[in-house]
């Protein structure tokens, strides 16, 4: 029983598992990137494994925590099973001895001299120098934390995948598109397949703007929100690209936008040169021509930009002489300009085909919607701490060499004969700056 116990637990701290689960969450990864994240309207054939297996939403799953906590497991027992040959090297108990260095000089100092001038050099490049068992010798030990910067790395890994845990467990990713005036407190959100979540607050959209350039892209967009808490009004700020805002744990990003149907349009109306009426309207809107009483006309659609030629409304007129449907662009001169000969070859583009009646879209102001990404991440702090921990852990293990001096002398004749031995772990080109600054200070 006690030879499958330490079987076991050399299973739980061997380098072949890490390498195995790494392997794994690559996997994971690759299918993540690969296989969209948020599950399909339908599923068939093959598609029914990749759900029933999470694979649709990969990174909550089964899988990945199972994967998490085992490298989890995994790290506290490597940890664990070594640690104690790394806490003897720290303590100096132990001697890692990888490059040796001999040096021999001699000087006309008295002893004490001798000993007090190299106890404290050793001390100005930071080694300490425990009580030798010789009073014609020092011993200066310096870089031991080395040995323990594997397992800051190791404690920083595990402070990431609990921060992991608690965006994934925790976490709400989550949009909503909401139009001016209009009021919101729940959000779509992918982690469970497409259910709401309920957030602690509303949001009110004041206002929408958005800018644009001369060739028709997005310059700037913003909404001006209100964060309504207990029928209170407690936050207004507006929000634009890269500036989001932060209310009760929650942070809130301008994500994207979009136009709403039923924009608003002002609609001039013309008899040969003379105007008879102005009229603002909005999709499905009914009303009576001017001088033609007895004549409707009714608003199908309004676009803000159709075809790439700008904002145009499409009407229907019902008359005695039957139905005529056409559209009405603001840009209407651009667009003649542009494409001669347009309105004969597509009469639905000719604004006066109810002669002798024309139209002219004087106005138009259209409907946008804002699209608010909703995040609370709870483990961002610790991810946070975890990369300031590994970052310290990785520059104490590769930027710190253990390494060891010691320093007899011996009379020889009217001198004293210095000799100094350095051993070194990782890098001897430190111990050689060490033994040279030694060597340098003694002789002058």
């Amino acid at each position: 029983m006690r030879h499958l116990r330490t079987g076991f637990i050399d299973i739980l701290a061997s380098i072949r598992l890490t390498l195995a689960l790494l392997f794994i969450l690559a996997v994971l990864g690759i299918i993540g990137t690969f296989v969209p994240q948020e599950k399909p309207d339908e599923v068939f054939g093959g598609q029914k494994i990749l759900y029933h297996l999470q694979m649709y939403d990969i990174f909550h799953s089964y899988i990945f925590y199972f994967v998490m906590v085992m490298l989890s497991i995994n790290i506290i027992f490597c940890s664990l099973t070594r640690l104690p040959q790394a806490w003897r090297r720290f303590r100096g108990d132990q001697v890692q001895v990888k490059f040796k260095i001999r040096e021999e000089i001699r000087l006309p100092l008295e002893v004490e001299d001798i000993k007090s001038k190299v106890t404290s050099l050793l001390k100005k490049r930071l080694y300490k120098t425990p009580p030798a068992p010789q009073a014609t010798e020092v011993e200066g030990k310096a870089g031991l934390s080395s040995y323990l910067g594997p397992y800051i790395v190791h404690a920083g890994v595990l402070v990431l995948i609990a921060g992991t845990f608690l965006s994934s467990v925790f976490g709400i990713e989550g949009y909503a598109n909401i139009g001016e005036g209009e009021t919101i407190n729940r959000i779509e959100t992918g982690k469970k397949m497409g259910q709401t979540y309920t957030l602690p607050f509303e949001i009110h959209l004041k206002k929408f703007t958005v800018e644009f350039y001369e060739n028709g892209m997005p310059k700037q967009y913003r909404s001006d929100l209100e964060i309504i808490k207990d029928d209170r009004r407690s936050i207004q700020a507006a929000l634009m690209v890269n500036h989001p805002i932060e209310v009760e744990g929650f942070r809130i990003y301008q994500a994207s936008y979009g136009e709403k149907t039923g924009g608003e349009a002002k609609l001039g109306i013309f008899v040969k040169s003379e105007k008879v009426g102005e009229i603002k309207v909005k999709e499905g809107q009914k009303f009576p021509l001017p001088r033609e009483e007895k004549t409707r006309v009714l608003v199908l659609r309004t676009e803000n930009n159709l075809m790439h030629m700008g904002p145009a409304v499409k009407l229907s007129i019902q008359s005695d002489r039957g139905e005529f449907v056409f559209w009405v662009f603001k840009h209407i001169e651009k667009i003649l300009a542009s494409h001669p000969g347009i309105l004969e070859e597509f009469k639905m583009l000719n604004p006066r085909l109810y002669s002798p009646y024309h139209f002219i879209l004087e106005e138009f102001q259209s409907n946008y919607y804002s699209g608010l990404q909703v995040k609370r991440d709870p483990g961002a702090l610790l991810v946070g701490v975890a990369a300031i921990i590994i970052v310290f852990g990785l520059v104490v293990t590769y930027f710190i060499s253990p390494r060891t001096l010691k320093i007899c002398w011996e009379k020889d004749e009217h001198l004293w004969r210095v000799s100094i031995e350095g051993t070194a772990a990782r890098d001897i080109s430190t111990l050689k700056r060490d033994v040279s600054y030694l060597i340098g200070k003694l002789v002058t």
